[in-house]
């Protein structure tokens, strides 16, 4: 083998070119299993029909040419402006509630260890100081137990009847306070009528009432007062504010229209005083005129002493800022 390696390398030295049947008689002298191998793949039907497919890698005309990588931020700036700081906000939130989590977290392994090793000892000197002023309150009740075993009867009679003076002056405040148990010389008022009614009707929420005023009516009447001039309510120091009004009355009956015709000055001035709470702000608007209606009317009734005013009207209304 030695004479053959010797003749293939003198071969190989003059020609500077090993022949194919040279390069198989050398893998088989070196290496037999490897020739086995070449020779079993040579054979596989199946490898050559296979089809051999030869890729030039060199592309020396740049006909392919490499697509250079663009990054996302850089294809497109302004989208990428829109996110970053929606990412950051997502970011800040997930770091939020990691914090948040993690405090939970440390709370929780504190406080297990706090009932591992400091509660037991914490419990048992409480349950130990409870024993123990147990015991010295339960001393002390039975020293005042001799104490007063010891006490001669007079006394043990005089503090008994002093009990039961305390308990019953106590029951009896307790009692009048709730009821009058003391007779009463006058018969006490009705505070309801529902006791002594022949039959009391229960009225549904909701269902049509009718005010007693107006339960029995009578031809209505109308009174028109004098004219009304008053200084309206200041609401600065450099205006002067005023009103001038005529009032139609609507009354609910003929007695109610004498009453104010005759107290006719008394009507007016309660009508004045009235005016002189509101501001020129106040009047200028509807609601501030219908409010205003509403407390003359309100003034008017506190004063009669039967009937009502149902309704007040406005002849004249001039105001001055």
């Amino acid at each position: 083998m030695a004479d053959n390696m010797d003749s293939n390398s003198d071969t190989i030295e003059e020609d500077g070119v090993i022949s194919l049947d040279d390069l198989d008689t050398l893998l088989a002298d070196e290496d037999p299993s490897f020739s086995n191998e070449m020779k079993k793949m040579s054979e596989d039907e199946e490898l050559r029909k296979a089809e051999v497919e030869v890729i030039d890698f060199e592309d020396p005309e740049g006909d392919i040419a490499e697509e250079s990588k663009v990054s996302f931020p850089e294809k497109h700036p302004k989208l990428q402006k829109l996110i970053d700081p929606i990412k950051n906000l997502f970011r800040n939130i997930k770091l939020k509630f990691e914090d948040i989590f993690n405090s939970v977290k440390r709370k929780l392994a504190n406080l297990l260890l706090w009932f591992k090793s400091d509660f037991p000892v914490i419990a048992k000197k409480q349950a130990l100081d409870f024993i123990e002023a147990t015991k010295q309150t339960a001393q002390k009740i039975k020293d005042k137990k001799h104490k007063y075993s010891a006490l001669p009867k007079r006394t043990k009679w005089g503090i008994y009847t002093t009990i039961v003076f305390v308990v019953s002056v106590g029951g009896v405040i307790f009692i009048s306070t709730k009821t009058s148990w003391v007779p009463s010389i006058k018969e006490p008022l009705y505070e309801s009528l529902e006791g002594v009614a022949d039959r009391v009707i229960e009225i549904e929420d909701g269902s049509t009432l009718k005010s007693l005023y107006r339960a029995f009516p009578q031809p209505e009447h109308y009174v028109q007062l004098e004219k009304i001039v008053v200084n309206l309510k200041r609401v600065n120091n450099y205006t002067l504010p005023m009103a001038a009004v005529e009032y139609y009355l609507e009354l609910d009956s003929t007695e109610t229209a004498i009453e104010i015709k005759d107290r006719e000055k008394m009507v007016i001035d309660s009508v004045q005083r009235t005016l002189e709470e509101f501001t020129y702000n106040e009047l200028k608007t509807k609601a501030g005129i219908s409010k205003m209606k509403a407390a003359v009317r309100y003034s008017i009734n506190n004063l009669l002493n039967q009937g009502r005013v149902n309704k007040v009207q406005l002849k004249t209304f001039i105001l001055k800022p």
